[in-house]
């Protein structure tokens, strides 16, 4: 019995190390991908993080980030730490090359693999098995373990980020702990000391020391816990400081929408309205793009593509209430944050210049177009456009007032004058149509047809045009 249990455990064992042999690929399995559909087109942000265990003994771990914005993609692999590791019993040790740390791994790893001991990033996370190919090479570094002194200044309690991508944040407290991030993703929290010029920081969960070193600048450079290459982050203003990055839901008080407000690096917001359109699809559309500030207590925004202000209430670095801007969102509460990784993606010059080309193809139209009071909707019925006999109007999408003013006719053009952000929105006037040049949700070439008539333009109501419905295919926008 004794011999049949000793053949049961070495033929495990050679099983596991045989497998290790072969380069393997493991992926973690807790962390989430948010899928969703914008004007038709597969849009969603994917975080995958890998871990390769390679023939040679060598490790890689593999932060694996792709944006699909509405108009572009950004997709980025980081290697967070790289090094040799060692199998023993049901114990996957990983040794990092760069700081010496020891990494500790449970499980089969024929199968799943579960993080006891690691940084913050992996620590408790399960990888399953995937494949038997790496597809992410071991980069290997040079740097320098003895940085010689220079002339420095005192480390200041504040966010330090590296303003080219604003993907490394560096939290420095004055309890003198702090908390390092990469797109947002905690990678290393612990405490921190200042000797000269040099930072000693001491990662909780690993117990590993680090070093950086800060400039009279303030400027700190080094190779920071869980990034394999040398980084440099530069103190952010106030203004930048007491906002932080991710997704906040707005309680519009919409049973068929959500309102998502989204923080990104460089100063830029974002703000959508998403909608279950079917079981698979859900559609988001951009109401508001630009950056932002800060100033007594509001963030302040400025939208990029209409060229108008508006602004949001917080207090102690928290978003209380939207304030002067759209009516739908004043007085309205910011509820839920999600701290995640985002990056917004302005539209491309060459999705703008087709919605031109639309949009000129139906303002050269020889004849002189009637303007008929009533109702409009867009071909796929997400919005509803009123214009009342009296000048005023109102725009919906599904149940939601976007915007509401007064209007006005010059030449071929519908004005919409938006009394709430004191801004104009224009609309090309057809036979018995209109074509978006920019509403509020929509950045123009959707074509709108009257669906019903005012009772004092025509003696009938609710008058429904034709079934088919011309208009811009939604698969041609992001």
């Amino acid at each position: 019995m004794v011999n049949k249990l000793i053949l049961i455990y070495l033929f495990a064992f050679i099983t596991c190390t045989g497998l290790l042999a072969q380069d393997r690929v493991y992926e973690a399995v807790d962390i989430t991908t948010n899928d969703h559909s914008v004007h038709g087109k597969d849009c969603y942000n994917t975080t995958s993080l890998f871990l390769i265990l390679t023939d040679k003994e060598e490790y890689s771990l593999i932060l694996s980030c792709t944006s699909y914005g509405m108009f572009d993609s950004h997709h980025s692999d980081m290697q967070i730490s790289y090094g040799s590791y060692s199998f023993t019993d049901t114990i996957l040790y990983l040794y990092d090359a760069v700081y010496g740390l020891v990494m500790e791994i449970n499980g089969n790893p024929t199968r799943q693999l579960v993080v006891n001991k690691g940084l913050s990033l992996i620590c408790g996370k399960s990888f399953a098995f995937q494949h038997v190919k790496g597809f992410f090479p071991v980069t290997h570094i040079s740097f320098d373990k003895k940085p010689t002194k220079q002339k420095t200044s005192k480390l200041l309690a504040g966010r330090y980020m590296n303003c080219a991508e604003g993907r490394f944040e560096l939290v420095i407290q004055d309890d003198y702990k702090y908390q390092y991030f990469i797109d947002g993703f905690l990678i290393s929290c612990g405490l921190w000391q200042q000797n000269g010029c040099f930072l000693n920081f001491r990662d909780n969960r690993t117990d590993s020391p680090f070093t950086a070193m800060i400039d009279e600048n303030g400027i700190i450079t080094g190779l920071l816990i869980g990034n394999v290459q040398q980084v440099a982050l530069s103190k952010v203003t106030d203004s930048h400081s007491k906002v932080y990055f991710g997704k906040y839901q707005i309680d519009i008080e919409s049973e068929q929408v959500n309102c998502e407000l989204i923080i990104g690096p460089e100063y830029t917001y974002e703000i959508q309205l998403c909608f279950q359109e079917t079981d698979d699809v859900v559609y988001c559309a951009v109401l508001s793009y630009g950056h932002y500030s800060y100033s007594n207590e509001q963030l302040m925004l400025h939208d990029d593509y209409y060229n108008y202000d508006w602004n949001i209430i917080m207090r102690d670095y928290t978003l209380i209430k939207a304030g002067l801007g759209f009516a739908f969102l004043d007085g309205k509460r910011i509820m839920d944050f999600h701290d995640e990784s985002v990056k917004i993606l302005p539209p491309s010059e060459n999705y703008l210049n087709a919605i031109k080309s639309e949009i000129n193809k139906f303002k050269t139209q020889r004849d002189n177009p009637i303007l008929i009071p009533g109702q409009y909707e867009d071909q796929n019925q997400r919005y509803l456009l009123k214009l009342e006999s009296d000048g005023k109007y109102q725009l919906f999408l599904k149940d939601v007032l976007l915007s509401e003013g007064s209007w006005t006719r010059q030449n071929k053009t519908l004005v919409l004058h938006d009394h709430q952000l004191n801004h104009n929105f224009t609309m090309a006037i057809g036979n018995r149509a209109l074509v978006s040049m920019g509403i509020p949700g929509e950045f123009g070439g959707t074509k709108f047809e009257i669906i019903k008539t005012n009772d004092n333009h025509n003696n009938k109501t609710n008058i429904k045009l034709n079934n088919h419905r011309g208009g811009c295919s939604r698969n041609k926008t992001r």
